[in-house]
């Protein structure tokens, strides 16, 4: 009887008598390929004649060890089963991600189940020594008992005692077969095919059973357990050789399950001949009888493309038999010359040879730049040997789409030839130039040139960015691109390789080089230790830095990459280390202090300190500050200066990349998670210094990068993919996209795309998993139009700002007996989302400038504002003087910007209160009762300021005689002090991409309503209102974008009522014509929306002030290939259309999506224009163009020639 553990990964059903296992959120695929995927292939023996051979595959899960099962079983006809360790060298991995259960006792059980089974032979990509010892000894015995075993031994090492013993009686191998290794890289260097295959593959004879082992090559790596590995660039590599390796693996497993073909091929395995000279190839066929069989053969160049094919229908007799080939006059170069032997369709035998074609006049080389701008002309000298005769040169440009872009022939007339061509309209980075040598009428010669456009910049569109670092040794690896591609992912992050533009992926580059000057390399370090290595004031530092830059930069710039982090999880420093106090951040330091003060004397006068000179004063410790008040203004300044240098650090960096890339984004991702003084991010500082942020999401930290961001940065706020909280959840991949649009972002990172890694989208086998294809899901809608929508339109802020003070932060480092800034702000915001009030976040920087008067806000929050500047009071001041109401919650303004207490608050006066401005001890938890009318009259117990007094303002309630919410009016203005935080409303719970946002579930209701009544009582009404209005975890996020308004609704709750459905009303500002964006229905002429609300469907509404009522779609009936295709579209509507959001898709002929020419068009007055530059060898026929405006699901659609 199976143990307990079985019953998470067994599902009960069975294919013979082989259970399936299943790990939690992976499902079977954990530990047994599908064949979902399918790759490019040569299929040499499927459909085979004889039975499918049964294959035990001991293999590896992790680094894509599964793919090449399904590349074999794409290729041969198998019955197969798998067993999969971890890696090819270890059993089980140890991994903090490991799934629950999965554990060595379990893999023993799958591994005893498998080899209990029947099969023709157990072929292995592991090492020996990876099976424990029992299992050596139940495969050695099944193997005396007479199935067979293929074996690719990596090393001679890997081996011991036992299978030593079982390989000492050698065996003579007669595996005899047409096969063109001389073409392939890992065995080019054989004389002889003998010479080949004695030294590759060996035969023992051990018990009934033979033991074949595959040796003496660099095989078995990531993502091919069993081929050799590829040992060039990606843009070097011929990846058809990968179908001739294959080849050569199959032969190998036919011939161990001892399964031979009764007609075998024989023949040359290599032949050259002169162009010009009509080429036969003769390939004998040993037959056992007498037959009718067809054969078909395909000539393919070295590179895979297919030049000629045939089949012919012959009878053979029993013994040998010769079939010719007749191959016609062929262009000099490489080709492979491919037979099958056929029996209804179904395959006996197949072989090929390689072809040597050579000729005396030829193309010797192609001399151009291999990186161009894209205004660039294509200039180049082609050099001919020898140059004699009726010659003409045929030049094709060609992008990586193999679209004929442009064409030249040039007369031949000595010996090098010069060539121009014009800029093109290119949609690939990578570009082909293809040059024929022509000689009366017939090409006799060819030559390839690949070259880059190295400015094309990323679309300006909602992008999926996964991280997925490539394997350049595996030729399946390019195929792994092109199926993130063709999924809909975009971009590749963060280590580059050629395969990844060859797939036509953008990419993002960590500088890995310079990484490391932005984490802290201490660690761990002595608290008495303030020194930061490196230190990044440093000249010498950042010098090295730049050199580090550059060398990152060159690598990558050329394949048109311009968007470059400098890591993942960076710090300044870790925990509450108090850095740096070097001698270059102590002068850093003082020349800040310089820039602040002007004069030592205004510095002494703040720090009431008698220094001589800036140079005197040195930083002082947290542990000071909080012992000697007088020293606090010091402390605070140093942690204001070290933000700088952090933020500038970044800066600096950029404006390297810049230098080289002006357009360049550059930033980080998965760093600065924490509102904290100690890892020294300003965040409206860092957001002046980076323009790309994939942030882990935070409430306010995600809002606060929104709102601070420059114009055009790359935000993302919170990573998905392959974590535990997005596989174990039923809700998660359903909502978190949309939460992450809604809230600004304009791209989505994604962990990981490894194959068969654990925590990664992708099973070993290449295909996503069944969670992540949710998730996908979600993306691609929001790709199809929907993202650009928000992106392009601007998020309404209610006339609401909140400030965000990076001083009070530090204030409230010094204050801990109040709550933290994070919990204060974190709270602040969810409370904001949940009560329906938007908002902007806007800086001390920002307020010192104005905002308040520019921005026409009503409303300013000042969350735990405890410092805030003359200059910043003044705004504020004046703010309320003229109408605005002023909202905070502790202690406002008790000291100034560096943190030294004013002898009155500076506020006081507005609110009408008393601080005790030196006392930051004050803090005490209290219930509170609250008098106003149509509050809630109890609040549960929070922190308050106990040292608090009235003046001039009323308290609407009361904390055990200590005044809460404190009413007063003020010039034309009010202003309320709560005297207490949402602190207990609702916290983050987790570390870096595990941060996970709870509410209290036990205060949140009343601390809701209190929230939600007292915004409304200070006038700020909410904008839609909802009926009933306990509809769990709703949020509203309304963006506006001329007088159209677009509502994102998403609920964020427990799992256990993810499917749940909620029938609400939703009550709009005024009445419009409503659209249901995601399903594409109008609702009617109306200022309520009756729906049903399901965490699984978040929702997407468009209001329009007018009626939609078609699309005038305007294209030509025919267009020849090569030429412009012109479109127009006109949204018809009720009134004059404002911003609308066109999805344009085009199909060719096939009734294919032609991905490439997809496009979302956005229009501030509803019609478009636009152009599409056909290829010259575009696909002829009818072809289609439908043109959807994404807020109302209205599509047009019409067809045009192309001739």
């Amino acid at each position: 009887m199976r143990g307990k553990l079985l019953l998470w990964f067994m599902l009960f059903s069975f294919s013979g008598t082989v259970l399936a296992y299943e790990a939690p959120g992976y499902g079977t695929k954990y530990f047994m390929p599908v064949e979902e995927v399918i790759t490019p292939h040569i299929k040499w023996l499927k459909p085979s004649v004889q039975e499918p051979i049964k294959v035990l595959f001991l293999g590896y899960r992790l680094n894509g060890g599964f793919r090449e099962i399904v590349e074999i079983s794409q290729r041969m006809d198998i019955k197969y089963d798998v067993f999969a360790s971890d890696t090819a060298y270890t059993y089980l991995q140890p991994h903090y991600a490991i799934p629950k259960g999965i554990t060595t006792e379990l893999y023993d059980t799958i591994l005893k189940e498998k080899l209990s089974g029947n099969y023709d032979v157990i072929v292995s990509g592991i090492g020996w020594n990876t099976l424990p010892l029992w299992a050596k000894y139940e495969l050695l015995k099944k193997i005396k008992e007479g199935t067979n075993f293929l074996y690719y031994q990596a090393s001679s090492q890997d081996t011991d005692e036992y299978l030593n013993r079982a390989t000492t009686k050698p065996i003579s191998v007669d595996l005899q077969f047409v096969f063109p290794y001389k073409g392939l890289p890992a065995f080019e260097k054989y004389k002889s095919f003998d010479e080949f295959i004695n030294t590759i593959f060996s035969g023992y004879s051990f018990g009934n059973g033979k033991i074949f082992i595959l040796k003496n090559y660099v095989g078995g790596g990531a993502m091919q357990m069993l081929c050799p590995v590829k040992t060039k660039t990606g843009m070097e590599t011929d990846y058809s050789d990968y179908d001739y390796y294959l080849a050569f693996i199959i032969k190998c497993i036919q011939y161990a399950a001892g399964k031979q073909p009764e007609c075998k091929i024989k023949g040359a395995d290599y032949v050259k001949a002169d162009y010009g000279k009509e080429l036969n190839i003769e390939f004998n066929v040993d037959s056992q009888k007498e037959k009718n069989i067809n054969y078909n053969f395909v000539i393919r160049k070295k590179s895979g493309e297919q030049v000629i094919t045939g089949e012919k229908n012959v009878k053979i007799n029993t013994g040998r038999n010769t079939i010719v080939l007749n191959c016609g006059n062929l262009p000099a170069g490489l080709y492979y010359a491919d037979i099958w032997l056929k029996e209804k369709d179904k395959i006996i035998d197949f072989g090929s040879c390689l072809l040597d074609i050579v000729s005396e006049q030829n193309i010797d080389t192609i001399e151009m730049k291999t990186s161009l701008k894209k205004e660039e002309n294509i200039n180049g000298k082609i050099i001919l040997k020898p140059p004699e005769g009726n010659l003409s040169l045929k030049i094709e440009h060609r992008d990586n789409f193999n679209r004929l872009l442009q064409q030249q022939t040039l007369p031949v007339n000595n010996k090098e030839i010069i060539f121009t061509l014009p800029p093109s309209h290119y949609l690939t980075v990578i570009n082909h130039l293809e040059v024929q040598l022509i000689k009366d009428g017939k090409t006799i010669a060819e030559k390839k040139q690949k070259f880059l456009i190295s400015n094309i910049e990323p679309k300006n569109d909602f992008r999926t960015i996964l991280w997925c670092a490539p394997i350049t040794t595996a030729y399946t690896s390019y195929h792994l691109y092109n199926i993130f591609y063709k999924a809909g992912i975009d971009t590749i992050y963060p280590l580059f390789a050629d395969i990844i533009t060859m797939a036509n992926l953008d990419f993002i580059g960590i500088c890995d080089s310079a990484t490391p000057f932005f984490s802290d390399r201490k660690s761990p370090r002595d608290p008495s230790d303030h020194v930061r290595l490196p230190c990044l004031s440093d000249p010498e530092t950042l010098k090295k830095l730049e050199d580090a830059l550059n060398k990152d930069i060159d690598k990558v710039k050329e394949f048109s990459v311009s968007e470059f982090t400098m890591g993942d999880e960076l710090h300044f420093a870790l925990g509450n280390n108090e850095l740096c106090f070097s001698p270059h951040c102590q002068k850093k330091f003082q020349d800040f202090l310089g820039s602040e003060y002007k004069t030592i004397q205004n510095l002494n006068k703040e720090y009431n300190s008698n220094y001589a000179s800036f140079s005197d004063v040195k930083p002082i410790t947290f542990q000071q500050a909080m012992q000697n008040s007088d020293l606090i203004p010091l402390w605070v300044d140093y942690r204001r200066c070290m933000e700088d240098v952090w933020a500038g650090t970044y800066k600096y960096a950029a404006d390297i990349i810049k230098k080289k890339i002006p357009y360049a984004r550059v930033g980080y991702e998965g760093t600065d998670a924490e509102i904290n003084t100690f890892r020294a991010t300003d965040f409206y500082k860092m957001m002046n210094a980076i323009n790309l942020n994939g942030c882990y999401t935070r409430p306010f930290i995600d809002h606060a990068i929104k709102d601070f961001a420059q114009p055009g940065s790359l935000l993302s706020f919170g990573w998905s993919g392959g974590y535990d909280f997005c596989r174990n959840s039923k809700l998660f991949n359903y909502y978190f996209e949309w939460r992450n649009l809604f809230k600004g972002a304009n791209c989505a990172f994604l962990w990981t795309g490894f194959p068969g890694q654990n925590l990664s989208i992708t099973a070993s086998d290449f295909s996503f998993y069944d969670f992540f294809k949710i998730n996908l899901a979600q993306l691609n809608e929001i790709k199809n139009g929907i993202g650009k929508i928000f992106m392009e339109s601007k998020r309404e802020d209610d006339q609401t700002a909140i400030l965000y003070s990076a001083s009070s932060v530090h204030m409230a480092t010094l204050s801990p007996r109040f709550p933290t800034m994070q919990q204060v702000l974190d709270s602040l915001i969810t409370a904001m989302e949940d009560t329906h009030r938007q908002f902007k976040i806007i800086s001390y920087k920002q307020l010192e400038e104005g905002i308040l008067g520019s921005g026409n806000f009503k409303f300013l929050y000042l969350p735990f504002t405890q410092s805030l500047s003359q200059k910043e009071a003044t705004e504020i001041i004046e703010f309320v003087r003229n109408g605005g109401t002023l909202i905070a919650d502790l202690r406002p303004g008790v000291c100034d910007e560096h943190g030294k207490p004013y002898n009155k608050g500076i506020l006081d006066e507005v609110f009408g209160i008393s601080q005790n401005t030196k006392n930051r001890a004050g803090a005490e938890k209290a219930n509170i009762t609250i008098s106003a009318p149509g509050f809630p009259k109890k609040i549960p117990a929070t922190t308050i300021d106990s040292t608090l007094g009235l003046a001039a303002g009323q308290a609407k309630g009361y904390a055990e005689n200590v005044p809460v919410m404190v009413v007063n009016s003020y010039g034309k203005g009010q202003a309320i002090l709560l005297n207490f935080t949402m602190k207990e409303y609702a916290s983050v719970k987790g570390e870096l991409e595990k941060g996970k946002l709870e509410i209290n579930a036990e205060n949140a209701m009343i601390l809701k309503k209190f929230f939600d009544d007292m915004w409304t009582f200070a006038g700020n009404k909410k904008c839609i209102s909802v009926s009933p209005d306990n509809i769990p975890g709703l949020k509203i996020y309304r963006y506006k974008s001329g007088n159209n308004i677009y509502l994102g609704i998403l609920q964020e709750v427990d799992e256990s009522i993810a499917d749940k459905e909620f029938k609400a009303e939703l009550v709009l500002p005024q009445k419009g014509y409503v659209y249901d964006t995601r399903e594409g229905k109008f609702l009617g002429y109306t200022n309520k929306i009756n729906t049903t609300f399901c965490p699984i469907k978040p929702r997407v509404y468009s209001l329009l002030p007018y009626k939609v009522n078609g699309i005038n779609l305007t294209v030509p009936v025919t267009v020849s290939q090569g030429e412009t295709f012109s479109y127009s579209a006109e949204i018809l509507a009720s009134s004059s259309p404002g911003f609308h959001v066109f999805h344009v898709v085009l199909f060719s002929p096939s009734g294919e999506e032609v991905k490439y020419y997809s496009k979302n068009m956005s229009t501030i007055n509803g019609k478009i224009q636009d152009k599409i530059f056909l290829a010259l060898n575009e696909t002829k026929g009818t072809w289609k163009i439908k043109i959807t405006d994404v807020a109302t699901g209205i599509f047009e659609e019409k067809t045009f020639n192309i001739k």
